[in-house]
């Protein structure tokens, strides 16, 4: 997890891949400096031709870091896996037609430690995420915490359009839930 600091990946198209796309990381989770790396106007396509699932476009870890005016799609897994990371942020980007072969899954997931705080989702769109399957656009799973959700748009995104699998003080605020039965599931 030690990315360096201040590296951009910008312009770049990645598809017919066999495991995934990009791991992001940087910034130090016991200082929680920032690792200012960026994933920026890259497309996401036909990957996981090998492994299915749990291999993302975007392995997101550590602190600081963003991924920002992307389009992620056709992947039979998650778009953006966040694990172990603080105050990232994923932005302006198109993330559609994902989790079409996963089960549990979210376009983006994240989970199983509640210190991952701080983290901001805002101005995404997302649709069309199977509902066959027990998917969503946002899957905060396991006792995640603390992430703010923002001023996204979803439309037919998944079974639910979140999920929020117990955790604490996650805030959704403006947001747009379109064309599904359920737009916000929580639980304990």
């Amino acid at each position: 997890r030690e990315a360096g600091t201040n590296n951009k990946i910008i312009s770049c198209q990645f598809y017919n891949l066999g495991a995934g796309g990009v791991i992001l990381g940087g910034g130090d989770l016991r200082t929680l400096e920032a690792g200012n790396n960026i994933v920026e106007n890259c497309v996401f396509h036909d990957l996981n031709r090998i492994e299915k699932s749990y291999r993302p476009a975007v392995y997101l870890t550590g602190v600081g870091n963003k991924i920002r005016h992307c389009e992620i799609y056709n992947s039979p897994s998650m778009a953006i896996y966040m694990m172990f990371g603080n105050n990232n942020i994923i932005e302006y980007n198109y993330l559609h037609d994902v989790c079409l072969e996963a089960e549990d899954q979210g376009a983006i997931y994240y989970g199983r430690n509640p210190a991952e705080r701080g983290n901001i989702i805002r101005y995404n769109y997302f649709e069309n995420i199977p509902d066959h399957f027990n998917t969503c656009a946002i899957y905060h799973d396991d006792g995640a915490c603390g992430m703010t959700v923002f001023g996204n748009i979803f439309y037919k995104a998944g079974k639910w359009n979140a999920l929020i699998g117990g955790g604490s003080d996650n805030i959704y605020q403006n947001n747009i839930f379109i064309g599904n039965k359920i737009g916000l599931h929580i639980d304990n």
